[in-house]
């Protein structure tokens, strides 16, 4: 099968639908990602770890920008965590604790989870 580039200019709406999603904590989701996505006047979805060691220091002001420039800030669990690996209560409280942080940190409800 070819490989084809496919550029925003030539997405149908009505025919395609495409969602870029981004995982983990890196500061170049604020400084290269969004900017170009925001460039193209797209939006994408930024998956976030917020109890990861240094997130509320280092990373913390980039994602409340991104949201506030109109980009979904999703759960990808409290800490980075191989979610096949941990009993249920633990999986449970994972995605509870990153709602949470998300919320008090960000003041939004995320409504995804990758």
């Amino acid at each position: 099968m070819e490989k084809k580039t496919l550029y925003f200019s030539q997405i149908d709406p009505s025919k395609l639908s495409i969602v870029f999603t981004w995982d983990d904590n890196f500061e170049r989701h604020a400084t290269s990602i969004g900017p170009i996505f925001k460039h193209f006047n797209k939006r994408c979805t930024f998956y976030i770890n917020p109890g990861e060691p240094n997130f509320q220091s280092r990373l913390l002001g980039h994602y409340l920008r991104l949201s506030l420039n109109g980009f979904e800030i999703g759960s990808h669990g409290h800490t980075h965590h191989h979610y096949s690996k941990l009993s249920h209560r633990d999986f449970v409280d994972q995605l509870l604790e990153s709602k949470a942080s998300i919320q008090t940190c960000l003041h939004i409800d995320p409504i995804t989870f990758a």
